[in-house]
């Protein structure tokens, strides 16, 4: 039988081994993070964002193309509206009289019942491009095939923003920069007022006003038939104010 000396030895041996084995033990269970096993995920995560070919690192990377790309789509659209090279009007051109409106009544001073004189026309907004105007007036409810031409004038300088009151009738208009005249369907140059049949409904009349892009070569005394090839060739725009005129009877 052990004596009581060797059984203090063993029992003071097993204490010391217990001790020593808490003791090994206690860091790997309150320090994970410095053992091997928990060190593995956290390098993994750190590899997995930090890695050139991450998830993120590809949004990075894709986000400036969108952006270039973006940008690039739109400058040359703003490019095309701003340096349109197309010519287009200044305003809305227009035709009018400070004698009748649009679609109204012509007074009886400028037909054939009155003085017989043209009345004065205003100009706005003509094409930026516009170098000289032409002026046709036309009856198209005159009884006969073709509309009766009252009035053929061109070459007025495309500065002109009125034509006055009761033009001359000769070939060359001097108060209009030398602006032509031709023959109209009366027999005589220069202008001639409307003289619908009595008894008629009102006549419509067509000032027709051309913005040319250059004078016309057209002589003056010419028909309508001898201006309207140079008119086609040469305009940029028209517009038309429409008056009307009735005679009654006893006129």
């Amino acid at each position: 039988m052990p004596s009581r000396r060797q059984l203090l030895v063993t029992t003071t041996s097993l204490a010391l081994a217990t001790v020593a084995g808490c003791s090994e033990s206690s860091p790997q269970t309150s320090s994970p993070a410095d053992s091997p096993t928990a060190t593995k995920p956290t390098e993994t995560t750190r590899t997995a964002t930090g890695t050139p070919t991450s998830t993120e690192n590809a949004r990075s990377t894709t986000s400036p193309q969108t952006t270039a790309t973006a940008e690039t789509t739109e400058t040359p659209q703003n490019a095309t509206q701003t340096n349109d090279p197309s010519p287009t009007p200044s305003g809305a051109f227009s035709l009018s009289s400070p004698s009748f409106e649009d679609g109204g009544p012509i007074p009886e001073t400028f037909t054939c019942d009155g003085q017989n004189v043209s009345p004065a026309l205003d100009i706005a907004d003509p094409p930026s491009a516009t170098e000289a105007f032409a002026l046709v007036v036309d009856d198209p409810d005159a009884p006969r095939s073709d509309p009766f031409v009252h009035w053929l004038l061109w070459n007025v300088p495309g500065d002109t923003r009125r034509i006055p009151v009761n033009v001359p009738q000769t070939e060359t208009v001097e108060g209009l920069g030398g602006a032509r005249q031709g023959t109209n369907d009366a027999g005589s140059v220069g202008y001639t007022g409307p003289c619908p049949p009595v008894g008629d409904s009102p006549h419509r009349y067509r000032l027709v006003l051309y913005a040319l892009d250059s004078t016309l070569s057209v002589e003056a005394g010419a028909t309508r038939d001898d201006l309207s090839g140079s008119l086609a060739e040469r305009q940029l725009d028209t517009t038309t104010l429409v008056g009307t005129y009735a005679r009654q009877q006893g006129q």
